[in-house]
């Protein structure tokens, strides 16, 4: 019952189709980063196992700046504008680490932006969506005794 009411509101809902495609495009796009990492670091940059596991991490540690930083962004700025900032701090981020050769500040930094970008991303597109459903469906659960007031 549930399931089939969430999925009549996915097909009629102008805004829940506009987010959906919003965050597909986003992470389709910005996925590309995570995946050519190994072959940059290695091939492009020639950095061995520790730089890559350095470069990753550094995306970690922009995704942990999200939890301090993300709030002020979303207090400040409706979605409207927070959502063309993300794709354009990802594609900064991307083109940067593209174009820029063996100074490993500047990579490191950008790779923190892309962080930040990429989990902000994963934040603002969940919370969107889930905003989107009536409370009949996302506080519905088949375990008995957990429904929420």
């Amino acid at each position: 019952m549930f399931l089939k009411q969430g999925i009549e509101y996915a097909k009629n809902s102008k805004k829940f189709k506009t987010i959906s495609l919003l965050s597909f495009l986003y992470f389709f796009f910005s996925a590309g980063l995570w995946s050519v990492i190994p072959y940059l670091a290695k091939y492009v940059l020639h950095y061995d196992a520790k730089i890559q596991g350095a470069m990753v991490g550094m995306i970690g540690i922009g995704s942990i700046s999200t939890g301090i930083l993300f709030p002020y962004v979303r207090n400040k700025w409706d979605v409207n504008k927070i959502i063309p900032f993300l794709f354009f701090l990802s594609g900064l981020s991307i083109a940067g680490v593209l174009i820029i050769k063996n100074q490993a500040l500047i990579l490191f930094l950008l790779l923190m932006i892309f962080g930040f970008s990429w989990a902000s991303a994963v934040s603002l597109f969940n919370a969107e969506i889930q905003s989107l459903a009536a409370y009949s469906i996302h506080s519905a659960t088949p375990f008995h005794g957990f429904r929420h007031p």
